[in-house]
């Protein structure tokens, strides 16, 4: 391809006139799709031919003639920063790569309990509810002693349950940058790390879950019960090789007859028995025809009986139960509790003017709701900028839960 030569006048013009033109110029470059069928790339190409025109005249001349200037030092060094990479000097791009995590949404979305709305605190004990089945009365007509019905008897008692979860820790993730890393780069730090800020304080939520999944924890069917509990069962074992779709609604024939709702079962799956059952031959043809709502998203493989699998691969980086593979569950089972801490920033308000700092209400794309403190500090020359949270685990219905072990 040869190299496209073009010579363009500019006629001098006022330069708010051309940078008007420039905008106007690019507006319309951006309003057309790169590719078309009517040819709106040459289009994009002429524009841009133009807007560096207009700079070359009108833009240019004026830089060059800055004597020393403080932009030429900063775009012309070479600065790099040991714990965020390059700052400036070679052309550093303001887009970043993707954040390589785990898929934790979907998890967090199905456990979660938000209490940003109650007046919990730290150390705080939560006592949830467990809805039950209230009293079974029968009506005895017959008459007593005494010459009057016997009335109403109790034949079945309800059952009072609470479970609990302790708001139990105070955890953040910290973006700080100095005022040398700022003066040295143009890219927005703060925009770049806050995904990962949200991410990171996920993750610990999850983990905090995930070490709750033991035997001990979750032993409601250990022992025979009628009916209930024919073949006892203090974890599902199976081998990886065995493993199947069919597995999945063995674990369904445990949960049912002991009254656990079918809707909200999950399998949180390590990756390698969540790529069994996603690799299924039987249900890769079954699920390929139907609407999208039913087809695997993210970390998901289709729903199989009554279960959602899962994929968790870090589900065992906080809980060492021998060959644990997965966790049966419904989402009473674990009960995760998050809210924002109290704002302490109120206690002294002229403090707080001092301080320089915003503090607000934040909820991430997560869904985790925390407190965003932002702070600068001139006599250090920093900036700081902190998502807080306070985040607790327990134990809901055990009944809802059963682990998957391997042979």
């Amino acid at each position: 391809m040869r190299p496209i030569r073009e010579t363009i006048t500019c006629l001098g013009e006022d330069l708010r006139a051309s940078l008007k033109k420039v905008l106007e110029m690019a507006k319309t470059a951006m309003a057309a799709p790169t590719y078309h069928k009517d040819g709106n790339h040459a289009t994009k190409a002429a524009l841009a031919h133009g807007i560096g025109a207009i700079c070359a005249a009108e833009v240019w001349p004026r830089y060059s003639q800055i004597a020393d200037s403080r932009l030429k030092t900063i775009m012309g060094a070479d600065t790099s920063d040991a714990n965020l990479g390059i700052l400036s000097g070679t052309l550093v791009s303001q887009r970043t790569l993707e954040l390589f995590d785990y898929q934790l949404d979907w998890f967090l979305q199905r456990v979660v309990r938000d209490y940003s709305d109650e007046p919990a605190t730290l150390s705080q004990v939560l006592a949830i509810p467990l809805m039950v089945v209230p009293a079974l009365m029968t009506y005895n007509p017959a008459i007593g002693a005494a010459g009057e019905p016997t009335g109403w008897n109790t034949t079945t008692p309800a059952q009072a349950v609470n479970a609990t979860v302790t708001l139990d820790e105070h955890v953040g993730a910290r973006i700080l940058t100095d005022t040398n890393v700022l003066a040295s780069t143009m890219r927005k730090l703060i925009e770049e790390q806050a995904p990962g800020a949200a991410y990171i304080l996920a993750k610990h939520l999850s983990e905090k879950c995930y070490a709750k999944m033991t035997p001990a924890n979750f032993g409601a069917y250990a022992a025979v019960v009628q009916l209930k509990v024919p073949t006892a069962f203090a974890s599902y074992t199976v081998a990886l090789n065995d493993f199947a779709g069919s597995s999945l609604c063995e674990l369904d024939g445990i949960f049912t007859p002991n009254q656990v709702p079918t809707t909200d079962r999950t399998a949180v799956l390590t990756p390698l028995y969540h790529e069994k059952i996603a690799s299924d031959p039987r249900f890769i043809a079954a699920f390929s025809a139907r609407d999208d709502a039913d087809k695997p998203s993210l970390n998901t493989a289709p729903k199989i009986g009554t279960f959602w699998p899962l994929c968790a691969p870090n589900l065992t980086a906080t809980n060492a139960t021998p060959n644990l593979v997965g966790f049966a569950m419904h989402r009473a089972a674990i009960i995760a509790a998050v809210r924002p801490p109290n704002d302490y920033t109120k206690f002294l308000p002229e403090a707080r003017e001092a301080s320089l700092g915003r503090v607000l209400q934040l909820t991430a794309q997560n869904g985790l709701t925390g407190l965003l403190i932002e702070h600068i500090d001139h006599s250090k020359g920093y900036a700081s900028w902190r998502l807080c949270m306070i985040q607790g685990a327990g134990i809901g219905d055990n009944r809802g839960g059963l682990c998957i072990l391997s042979k």
